[in-house]
């Protein structure tokens, strides 16, 4: 055998191996964000006791104006519906706040939430909504298998029936959680219909 052939044959064995070991480096790759994105599921239904006092007081925390929500990311007096009493009572003893739960007052039917309260309920938002960054992160950075984090997570950033954020007055109202606000985007994006495929039979479109 010539010493080409031999070079030849060297060349394709090398050149296989490279790309075998392409192969191999791109397929550990994805099984690892996919991986991360079963690791972000378990992130976040390990926080079901933060999550649980969340979804108590975040129908009350939806209805607030931007306004409203600096109001309460500043601790300034709050007025609220009266009818947000029952549920703010049933957070304050979720998180074993129970002392506070005496001192909501009335005043003109409307409940007034003082500094105290709203520092509270605003550190559990701020809980959720930093677990739904680091999500979010995970799947903008593509450190995480997106469809797998799109698929389990459309819900829980897209409010029922609504091309919005659950909590998306409040979020403005901080001016950070860059990553949330992007999935969402996507996530709106992706439900809107697809255009139609052009014509067969042509050669060039229109």
């Amino acid at each position: 055998m010539s010493a080409d052939w031999v070079s030849a044959i060297a060349s394709c064995i090398t050149a296989f191996s490279i790309i075998f070991a392409l192969k191999q480096f791109r397929d550990d790759h994805e099984r690892s964000r996919r991986e991360r994105a079963v690791d972000m599921m378990t992130y976040y239904t390990e926080r079901a006791e933060d999550m649980r006092a969340v979804f108590l007081i975040s129908n009350l925390v939806e209805t607030l104006t931007r306004p409203e929500c600096e109001k309460l990311l500043n601790g300034a007096p709050l007025a609220i519906g009266i009818e947000f009493k029952p549920p703010l009572e049933r957070f304050f003893r979720t998180v074993q706040f129970i002392n506070e739960t005496a001192s909501l007052e009335e005043a003109n039917g409307k409940l007034v939430l003082d500094e105290s309260h709203e520092k509270l309920i605003t550190t559990y938002i701020r809980r959720y909504l930093n677990v739904l960054e680091t999500i979010a992160a995970s799947w903008r950075h593509k450190i995480s298998d997106a469809e797998i984090i799109q698929e389990e997570f459309r819900t829980i950033f897209l409010k029922d029936g609504k091309n919005q954020f659950r909590l998306e007055t409040f979020r403005l109202a901080t001016g950070i959680y860059p990553s949330i606000s992007e999935i969402c985007k996507f996530l709106v994006e992706a439900q809107q219909p697809k255009p139609g495929k052009r014509p067969t039979g042509r050669w060039f479109s229109p």
